[in-house]
């Protein structure tokens, strides 16, 4: 483990002119990740709970995505802003989707 205040960055390239750059925290979570195709980039970002959890992935076109969980630690709910919030049902491992907006 690093110290708290460390973060790594991996880069990588390749010989197809691709190159990315990989954010870790000093608990070996991604937290951000930019890939450059040549003709544009496209980042990730992610944060998490104090118990590891991830919290949120920012998309690249800046979506944001939100996760709940229970006191257990189980899923209870993914939001995606103006679009939908999915709930794992009570019963199965579906999951119900609940639109949001005029659709």
């Amino acid at each position: 483990m690093l110290p708290a205040r460390w973060s790594v960055v991996l880069a990588v390239r390749c010989f197809c002119s691709t190159s990315a750059v990989y954010v870790y925290d000093s608990l070996a979570r991604k937290t951000s990740e930019s890939v450059d195709y040549g003709n544009f980039n496209l980042s990730h970002s992610y944060s998490y709970y104090p118990n590891g959890q991830k919290q949120t992935y920012t998309a690249p076109d800046g979506t944001l995505i939100s996760y709940a969980y229970t006191n257990h630690g189980e899923p209870e709910r993914l939001t995606i802003p103006g679009v939908a919030r999915l709930f794992p049902t009570a019963l199965r491992a579906e999951l119900s989707v609940v639109r949001i907006g005029g659709f």
